[in-house]
């Protein structure tokens, strides 16, 4: 998609192409990101760049330029920038498997005693090894079950037990108090990925690179 993006740039800028081609391109690709899967990390790698492209149909030749070359620079890796925008998955796009987490979570946060079954949803999160991520709801699962992996492990057989794997500049007497804030942030992120509340992506370009990272 970036190299796409790029040659399309390059077109402008050697006067291949008129801003309004490259702006009606710009549209053409926005709907078609928006029709397919638009999840996809390479996709939203690029979603800060596509919708500054279309909106170059309001400004002049001299704007547009100093634009269109910034845009290459990021994606040529001269330059560093970051793009921020706000996401809710759509129903479409919500998954199903961990539907059940949040409400084992909740009783947890209210000290409540799980059930069998709950605990062991829990232990086969906790056990699960990691898989490659390639799309935004791969990068919310995956943040979930590695924050359950931070927190949670199961020393004997239908019991869980908090205890932090990882820890930096932490008391012992802090990291006993840091479960609820986890719980927190575990149902938050979970919230996000069964499509119940908005959140932040941001993107940060480093040497050509995007990154994305969710914000929740």
């Amino acid at each position: 998609m970036k190299d796409l993006i790029n040659a399309k740039l390059l077109q402008y800028l050697s006067d291949q192409i008129s801003q309004k081609e490259l702006y009606k391109w710009s549209v053409n690709m926005l709907h078609k990101m928006l029709k397919g899967d638009i999840l996809q990390l390479d996709y939203l790698e690029v979603w800060g760049i596509i919708t500054g492209l279309v909106e170059i149909s309001d400004i002049g030749k001299k704007s547009c330029d100093e634009l269109i070359q910034q845009f290459r620079n990021i994606l040529l890796g001269n330059a560093q920038a970051s793009f921020t925008f706000a996401i809710q998955i759509p129903h479409k796009f919500v998954m199903q498997d961990l539907i059940h987490l949040k409400s084992s979570l909740q009783k947890r946060l209210e000290q409540k005693e799980l059930s069998q079954k709950e605990l062991q949803e829990l232990k086969l999160l906790v056990q699960k090894e990691s898989v490659s991520v390639n799309t935004l709801m791969e990068l919310l699962k995956s943040q979930i079950i590695n924050l359950l992996k931070l927190g949670y492990c199961f020393r004997w057989e239908n019991t869980i037990i908090f205890e932090l794997k990882s820890t930096l500049f932490i008391s012992n007497d802090t990291e006993m108090s840091l479960e609820k804030e986890l719980l927190f942030k575990i149902i938050a992120l979970l919230e996000c990925y069964n499509g119940e509340k908005c959140f932040f992506i941001n993107v940060r370009f480093e040497g050509g690179v995007g990154n994305v990272s969710i914000q929740a």
